[in-house]
């Protein structure tokens, strides 16, 4: 799967949606790896692979090509024999991504404001607007998309290919990882 930040533009982090993916393989790894990063799919969850193919209305070889990419990010794990499972979260991970995202998001945010152009700073104060306008207790996805619209506009900003594509998967396993987030209480996705 070869996409840049560049292909995202100012959709949200966690999935482009159909549309912003060029395959079927990448609209499977962007839906996926949003049920896990809301945790609709639980930590150390079985996912069973025929529900998500009903799910997503794919087949089974665009599922699994998402899987094996979910894999080589350490989202799931995946065990001969015994299926696939939504990583766990451990709190040494919490740790050391905190660590690494006090050093980079910091260098995110300075070169964004050094290098911002008009239309960067232009995206950054409808945002802000965005953000001003959320009113009373906001929808818990809508927040967590909007957060990550946020971070990734910085990322984009700072103009720096490398930093922002560590700081996004920094941010991907820190949105998995949040103990925060909402989980579903019926989650036809999981084994039971």
């Amino acid at each position: 799967m070869s996409l840049s930040l560049a292909d995202f533009g100012d959709q949200i982090l966690v999935s482009p949606g159909r549309e912003g993916a060029e395959s079927l393989a990448d609209q499977a790894y962007f839906a996926i790896r949003e049920l896990i990063v809301t945790l609709e799919l639980a930590p150390s969850s079985v996912i069973s692979e025929a529900a998500l193919m009903e799910r997503l209305s794919m087949g089974r070889t665009p599922i699994r090509e998402a899987m094996r990419t979910l894999a080589h990010e350490h989202l799931i794990d995946v065990y001969p024999r015994r299926g696939a499972f939504v990583a766990g979260i451990d709190t040494r991970d919490l740790r050391a991504l905190s660590e690494i995202r006090a050093l980079l998001e910091p260098e995110a945010a300075r070169y964004a404001a050094e290098r911002s152009t008009e239309s960067d700073r232009a995206q950054t104060n409808a945002l802000l607007a965005e953000l001003t306008h959320l009113s009373g207790k906001p929808n818990h996805r809508n927040l967590i998309q909007l957060d990550q619209r946020i971070h990734h506009h910085i990322y984009a900003s700072a103009h720096n290919d490398f930093l922002a594509q560590m700081c996004e998967r920094i941010a991907l396993k820190r949105m998995h990882s949040s103990p925060n987030s909402h989980t579903s209480a019926e989650n036809p996705i999981t084994a039971t």
